[in-house]
């Protein structure tokens, strides 16, 4: 089974995950905490809702990186995203806030995804999902009143990050086989300019709830990078049997706070897919 397969296969499974309960503690939050969540919180709000056109735009296009199963799994992978939103939605009513009409930083991502192709808008979600990992995670560690459900995303983060570095490869080993080393270099450049660009903006517009935390603007930084191998590392070692060992590197060089639990269904399904490719790596079609 090809691993465009497997990854519909989670996708299709996971849409049935329940919502964590909204703990009620969220509404009694020491009021610095509440100020500064509650706006953070707002802004990712507005991220996790805005992703619908690349949907409708992988179903349209005939980019070869793209099978059927591709396709519907992007689907799913924007809907997971809306169901997110919609359980921030839930904590924002629990801690009796609205939800925020626009943001500088949400806006200047969500102007840069309709201006750009395909691939770039693939891009610019997955830099998303890397800050969206260590922000979730760092929830999760910070504040006991959402660990549950911040755990849960946060994990969907990271998986939805190992579905993009399964597209990326699939972006450097399809098309014509003499421009490869091109496609990889564009997509590590394009892929650094804009993770990169995504950690600035989450440290000038998440500042408040970081610092209320107690964690570090370098300690956001490692962990956005470790997040960020997961795709890195599928485009540079997308060769043929490249990929036989990744799943144990990705987790090995994580750290504890941050590795994918053996026991979670999309650890067992990209194995899966590693095993039924006997070449290890993407194909096309």
């Amino acid at each position: 089974m090809a691993e465009s397969e497997h990854w519909l296969s989670y996708f299709r499974a996971n849409r049935g995950r329940p919502s964590p309960r909204v703990d009620p503690a969220v509404a009694s939050l020491d009021p610095r905490l509440h100020a500064v969540l509650a706006p953070s919180l707002g802004r990712f709000w507005l991220g996790e809702s805005g992703e619908g056109r690349v949907a409708k735009q992988a179903a349209e296009s005939s980019d070869p990186a793209l099978d059927d199963a591709m396709r519907e799994s992007i689907a799913l992978y924007v809907r997971e995203e809306g169901r997110h939103a919609r359980e921030i939605a839930d904590v924002l009513s629990a801690m009796h806030e609205p939800l925020p009409g626009r943001h500088w930083s949400e806006s200047l991502f969500r102007r840069g995804r309709r201006l750009l192709g395909l691939r770039t808008k693939m891009m610019t979600i997955a830099a998303a999902e890397v800050v969206g990992a260590v922000y979730y995670e760092m929830l999760s560690e910070g504040v006991p009143a959402m660990r549950e459900l911040a755990a849960v995303i946060a994990r969907e983060e990271r998986e939805h990050l190992g579905f993009q570095g399964a597209y990326f490869e699939r972006v450097c080993v399809c098309g014509r086989p003499e421009a490869r080393t091109l496609r990889v270099g564009m997509v590590l450049a394009g892929f650094a300019v804009i993770a990169a660009c995504a950690v600035a903006t989450f440290l000038v517009s998440h500042g408040g709830i970081v610092r209320e935390l107690g964690v570090t603007r370098g300690e956001i930084a490692k962990r956005c990078a470790r997040e960020a191998w997961t795709v890195v590392a599928r485009v540079t070692l997308h060769r043929a049997g490249a990929m036989s060992g990744h799943a144990s590197q990705v987790r090995s060089r994580a750290p504890r706070s941050l590795r994918v639990s053996p026991k979670h269904p999309v650890a067992s399904a990209r194995d899966g897919a590693r095993l039924g490719d006997p070449r290890g790596g993407a194909t096309c079609g």
